[in-house]
Formats: structure tokens, sequence, C-alpha cells
């Protein structure tokens, strides 16, 4: 289980000055925090594994400035601010599109569903209309980059949301069925279970059954999982 494996390898991280493993232990350790409804522990893990990690050149991007810009993102959507989120991943834009880890596809799907995940997120808070339709653009951008790199069932959850913000429930449902299916496909156990509870709850069931599937797994907080990971539907 990943709650009871990160702690030990974060500690021997820190303990062997490995500045790499201590970046990918922090920021998997934070994302670890948001889903368990912790936004103060998600918040220090981000501060550390920043800190474990400074650029000697500014305009430097590398892999893991990914994986520390997905710490403070999920810090501050836990913390319930995914417009600061948004400004966060938003800033990142350039220096990610300079880098060069886009041109490798793992990479690509990481950033590209982070950066759709989070404008969906600060789309569903309800922005100024003057930033709406950017968002809503960053969200359609990203479900199609996804498709087109195989990642079907992260953009079926992005569209999913975009439904439901649209008015459209039997199509955010069809949406998540789809997603259901591709993360099953995958072996994504704990992605499917939490498309299925996002679908039971839009079709008005208790979602029960994916969140006895998300505990078996062990996620302690099935909601928060949920809510992180496929927002803008009904919890």
């Amino acid at each position: 289980m990943l709650l009871e494996e990160v702690p030990a390898l974060l500690t021997a991280a820190r303990f062997a000055d490995d500045r790499a493993a201590h970046v990918a232990c922090a920021s998997l350790a934070a994302w670890l925090a948001a889903v368990d409804g912790d936004p103060v522990g998600a918040q220090a893990l981000a501060v550390e594994s920043a800190a474990a990690w400074p650029a000697a050149d500014p305009r430097a991007f590398h892999m893991q400035h990914l994986q520390i810009l997905g710490a403070e993102a999920h810090a501050l959507l836990a913390a319930g601010d995914p417009a600061g989120a948004w400004a966060q991943v938003e800033a990142a834009g350039p220096a990610l599109a300079r880098s060069g880890l886009a041109h490798l596809l793992p990479l690509r799907v990481q950033a590209t569903e982070l950066t759709g995940r989070v404008a969906l997120a600060a789309l569903a808070a309800g922005p100024a209309s003057s930033v709406r339709e950017a968002l809503r653009r960053a969200v359609e951008r990203a479900a199609d980059s996804l498709q087109r790199d195989g990642a079907s069932g992260h953009a079926a959850l992005l569209r999913a949301g975009l439904r439901h913000l649209a008015g459209d429930s039997g199509g955010a449902q069809t949406l998540l069925h789809t997603a259901a299916d591709a993360f099953a496909a995958a072996g994504m156990a704990a992605h499917q279970a939490a498309a299925e509870l996002r679908l039971a709850r839009l079709a008005g069931r208790s979602g029960e059954v994916p969140r006895g599937a998300l505990r078996a797994l062990g996620v302690e907080h099935p909601d928060c999982f949920a809510a992180l990971l496929a927002p803008a539907l009904p919890a």
C-alpha cells in the first residue's frame, strides 16, 4: 500500500540526500495527504518537495519541477483554492513547453492531465466571466490531447465534468461509464472506482459499492479521492 510505503521511502531519501528520490517521494506524499483530506500536510510536503530541488537556472524546468508543480497544485486543491492551483499551473506552462518534457509520452500525459483537471476544478468554482471561456478551452484541449495519447479514461473524466457543468447530466453519465471502462481495461482500479463513485452520485445513488472498492484499495477517504481526481461532478 502506498500509504504504508511512501513515508519510509521519503525518510530513506532524506537520509541518503537523494534529491531526485526526495522530490518524487515528497510530491507523492503530498498527493496522498491531499486525497486524505489534509491540506496542511499536503502544503508542507509540497514546500519540502520544492526545497529539495533548487534550480540554479530559474528558466530550467526538469521532470522534478513537474512533480513539484503537481504537489503544489494538489495542496491548493485540497485547501479549496482551485483558482490558486490554476494560477500555479498556468504560470508554469511556458517553462514546461520550453523544457521538451512533452516529447516523452508519460510526462506529456502527466502534465496534460494535471493541466486539464486543475482547469476544470477552477471552472467549476465559478470564476469571473472574463476567464471562464479560457478555462473551458484549456479543459477541451487537454481532453483532446489525452485522447490522442491513449489516456482515454482521463479524457472522458474531463469531458464528463464539462458536460455536467453545461447541464447535460445524461452526457456526463455516458462519459463516466466510458471513463470507468477505460480505467478497468488499463488495470487502474482506483481510478475506475472513483469514476463509478462520481457516476453513482450523479445518478442519485449512494455510491457505497465504489466507496467500498476504494477503501479495499487503501483509500481511507473515497470522496476526497474522487473529488480530486474528477472535479466538477456531484459529491
